[in-house]
């Protein structure tokens, strides 16, 4: 049986779209990861220019909660 993850991408500016760590970038390094350690991914997470001095990002919040509520599952957080 193999073990369940969830992916969380952020970047904080256009400019950080747009370079080598943009959102598709590190989407298919997280899933290249999980395939590599044989993770299940449940849920991909995505923040979209939100900074990263808080906590309060939507994507984030919805994550957390996602994880409390899927805790039997969820196993890994890929970021």
């Amino acid at each position: 049986m193999s073990e369940h993850a969830v992916i969380y991408l952020r970047v904080s500016t256009k400019e950080q779209a747009e370079d080598p760590h943009n959102l598709e970038n590190q989407e298919k390094r997280c899933r290249a990861h999980c395939q590599q350690m044989g993770l299940n991914v449940l849920h991909v997470f995505i923040d979209r220019g939100e900074s990263a001095r808080t906590s309060d990002r939507p994507e984030f919040q919805r994550m957390l909660a996602f994880c409390k509520t899927a805790r039997n599952n969820v196993r890994y957080v890929v970021v």
